[in-house]
């Protein structure tokens, strides 16, 4: 038989009231906390969104380098495999910046001629510049040849069958240059391609080196022991 134990019963009693009166004192955040919970958030998002921003128009220019790199071996590959010289050309006449292409040559061109796909020469890639986002934060390329500035409508990167590279000489605007070989490549030092953006009130860039025996190496433009810099690396970028 089961006994019934009074102590018991008034024990659990006394929890249940106790938990019912725990459950009666619970309650809401007030107007207040609300208001200063969304104000704590509102300040948090206000120092992450433009952080937010210049990690991603970082990794955007950093993809681009990348993607530069891969046009230039393709471009270098392209010239050993076919035993053919290749030229990248500007796709404009103002600006490295509106990207280029690459051109297989039908034959040995001495100079900057046009790629002509009517006479044999072939487009084997290209070289887009996607952000070009109108504004501070657009991206800029420049190339340069030891301290000359490469123009795109004067000269042209050039790779040999035999994997060199250097530049071609369309108006005759690289004299003090050495010339290489009959495909007359203008050897004055490594080919550098500079791409850059604003990021913020400062620049950050990437600088690809190309050597004359055409090995090509990445990296990042340092200004006073930062990545970012004051003054821009790219007279035509944004």
């Amino acid at each position: 038989m089961t006994y019934l134990n009074k102590t018991s019963l008034r024990d659990t009693g006394c929890r249940s009231r106790s938990v019912s009166q725990s459950r009666l004192k619970q309650r809401g955040f007030t107007l207040l906390e609300m208001m200063i919970a969304i104000g704590v958030a509102g300040i948090l998002m206000m120092i992450a969104i433009p952080n937010m921003r210049d990690w991603k128009l970082e990794q955007d220019l950093g993809s681009k380098a990348e993607s530069l790199i891969s046009s230039l071996e393709l471009a270098r590959m392209t010239a050993m495999q076919r035993n053919k010289v290749v030229d990248i050309q500007s796709s404009s006449t103002s600006s490295w910046s509106d990207g280029f292409f690459i051109c297989a040559r039908s034959g040995f061109t001495a100079n900057a001629t046009n790629c002509n796909t009517s006479s044999g020469d072939e487009i084997v890639g290209q070289y887009d510049i996607e952000y070009r986002d109108s504004g501070s934060s657009s991206i800029g390329l420049v190339i340069d040849v030891g301290e000359t500035r490469i123009q795109p409508n004067q000269n042209h990167v050039r790779f040999l069958p035999n994997g060199m590279s250097g530049v071609t000489d369309k108006e005759n605007s690289l004299t003090s240059f050495a010339k290489f070989g009959a495909a007359n490549i203008n050897v004055g030092g490594d080919v550098k391609f500079t791409i850059c953006r604003r990021i913020g009130s400062s620049y950050e860039a990437f600088r690809i080196t190309m050597r004359t025996s055409g090995d090509i190496q990445k990296e990042l433009v340092k200004d006073g022991g930062t990545h970012k810099l004051q003054n821009n690396p790219c007279t035509n970028a944004g």
